[in-house]
């Protein structure tokens, strides 16, 4: 949830705007397959504290994301979970395989972040 540092460990951000909470818009600076950097806007449509954050944004119809970050509490700690859907006929026409990989790589680094 800090901003100042989200860019850091998550390699398909490079730049975030705004500040979480319920209904506000967010602006990144998603980095993509190519490795151009696109505008993307999203707005938190869930937010519980430790737990969740919900995201969504797109243009309805054409190209949506519902974006959720989950927060598990487990024996060992807290296991990280993020979970992302696309709809809209857009998603005929875009290639978004390598979003995975990406999340994937900020998990670890925010992982290593986390242990120091």
């Amino acid at each position: 949830m800090d901003t100042s540092v989200q860019s850091d460990w998550n390699p398909i951000f490079d730049s975030v705007e705004g500040a979480y909470g319920m209904d506000a818009t967010m602006r990144y600076g998603m980095v993509t397959s190519d490795g151009r950097t696109v505008p993307v806007e999203a707005r938190v449509i869930e937010l519980v504290p430790n737990k969740l954050l919900n995201q969504f944004g797109g243009y309805p119809g054409i190209l949506t994301f519902d974006h959720q970050w989950i927060l598990e509490a487990t024996p060992e700690g807290t296991r990280v979970v993020q979970y992302e859907e696309y709809r809209g006929v857009g998603v005929l026409f875009t290639d978004v395989s390598y979003v995975p990989g990406l999340y994937q790589q900020g998990l670890v680094a925010l992982r290593s972040r986390l242990d120091g």
